[in-house]
């Protein structure tokens, strides 16, 4: 229970939040730099009040859903909530969602061509996206791709995410983000059959990645992204899951006039060629050492060598 004499912001964070393990002190500083800027603790107030979603009601911001759809919206998170016994995220998923948002960002992890948009609380829950990586290809077309990010090292918790990448797979329809701005032309609202991966850090990276994060940031360090294996470890990542996705949908029989399937594979292998590519260009770019401790990281790890083969499952067998 919250103390009545904390801070309301700290309150919040003891009511909605838990973890396993303590942070470490780096770990623990990341999260007080993320949780205490005043435009971070802003945006975290209104994303749990859900002010959030007033830009996307037509009474008030002139966007596409009328109040009372917007209210329902409210209603399915408060459900889902209570559902969860009110934990929202692990204070580890907050870490690595804001060295996500702040240093992928900056630091162009996923290319000179990427913006990284925060999904709001009811994709979060309903659609299981945490961030839409948009690109720009070279010629001039625009590529989404979901993000899922979790910390874990366990299975059970991958099986969970990937049921939905196979569900969505299944039924041709690949994720849906209802509350979507997008940032190159400003327009909101509900944009579909677009590619999902998720994002896995074991809890055991957390601490070394948020030490190399306080060094970019806290003390207005400069970031060395040549010496950053992570972000190759990610692309390696997605790359992955988007391959194994293609196969799946390949093995299938094509339904004849199916403008989704249609739809569904052309996205898939657009993102996973974009992907391919940058892939391509950190290896020229990054150090050899760091390269090679990439690629050492992605053969040692669990959590990356289990995703694809869970990839390959049905629904069916994965469901919970």
């Amino acid at each position: 229970m919250a103390n009545y004499f904390d801070n309301p912001e700290q309150a919040l964070i003891k009511k909605t939040h838990f973890n396993s393990v303590p942070l470490s002190s780096s770990e623990q500083a990341v999260h007080d730099w993320y949780i205490r800027n005043p435009e971070g603790a802003k945006k975290r107030e209104d994303a749990y009040m859900m002010k959030d979603m007033g830009a996307f009601i037509r009474e008030f911001g002139g966007g596409p859903y009328y109040q009372a759809e917007a209210e329902k919206d409210k209603q399915e998170v408060l459900k889902l909530r209570n559902k969860e016994g009110n934990i929202y995220k692990t204070e580890r998923a907050e870490i690595f969602e804001a060295i996500f948002q702040k240093w992928a960002k900056e630091g162009k992890w996923f290319g000179d061509d990427c913006d990284i948009v925060p999904t709001l609380e009811y994709d979060d829950r309903v659609n299981h996206t945490d961030f839409v990586l948009v690109f720009k290809d070279s010629s001039g077309r625009t590529i989404r791709l979901a993000v899922d990010c979790s910390v874990t090292e366990d299975e059970d918790v991958l099986r969970k995410k990937v049921f939905f990448t196979v569900r969505g797979l299944e039924t041709k329809d690949l994720t849906t983000v209802k509350y979507f701005s997008d940032p190159n032309s400003g327009k909101k609202g509900k944009i579909g059959i677009i590619p999902r991966v998720i994002a896995v850090a074991e809890k055991e990276r957390m601490d070394e990645l948020s030490q190399l994060f306080l060094v970019a940031y806290r003390d207005g360090g400069k970031q060395r992204e040549k010496e950053n294996y992570f972000q190759y470890y990610l692309l390696k990542e997605f790359e992955s899951q988007l391959e194994t996705q293609l196969e799946v949908i390949e093995r299938q029989r094509a339904p004849k006039g199916n403008w989704r399937y249609d739809k569904m594979k052309k996205n898939i292998k657009e993102a996973l060629n974009l992907i391919s590519e940058i892939i391509q260009k950190k290896e020229s770019s990054l150090d050899p050492k760091v390269l090679q401790r990439a690629k050492k990281e992605i053969a040692d790890s669990r959590m990356f060598i289990a995703l694809p083969p869970l990839h390959q499952k049905s629904s069916q067998e994965l469901r919970y």
